[in-house]
């Protein structure tokens, strides 16, 4: 996170409202890294906005159940826990991504950092 706000700071310029300015930042870095996500792991676009909207509203990521099984491509569920791997894999992107800055723990009360500004 630190290295999102010192991103921040050194592109900023004479700014007139200074959070509207960070607002804008956040949301199209947040964008950005949401399209990385997709990519790299094949994600279903839109289910997985949904699924971090509701994250974010909620302040947890729901990691227990089928809600992130939805965002996965195919994966066989047989042959040596090829899909679980791949399950924790987009789990620990989620958690470990500075922008869709999700709470660490799963169904912990904890928010999302930018919660007051998306």
């Amino acid at each position: 996170m630190i290295s999102l706000i010192e991103t921040f700071i050194a592109g900023i310029n004479d700014a007139d409202d200074i959070m509207s300015e960070w607002h804008d930042y956040v949301v199209k870095q947040r964008e950005a890294e949401l399209e990385t996500i997709n990519s790299e792991e094949k994600l279903k676009p839109e289910d997985t906005r949904k699924f971090l909207d509701n994250a974010f509203r909620d302040g947890e990521i729901k990691t227990s159940g089928t809600d992130i099984d939805k965002l996965m491509p195919p994966v066989s569920r047989f042959g040596g826990g090829a899909r679980a791997k791949k399950k924790q894999a987009v789990i620990a992107k989620f958690i470990n991504n500075e922008c869709t800055n999700a709470p660490k723990k799963a169904r912990t009360a904890n928010r999302p950092s930018f919660q007051n500004i998306l």
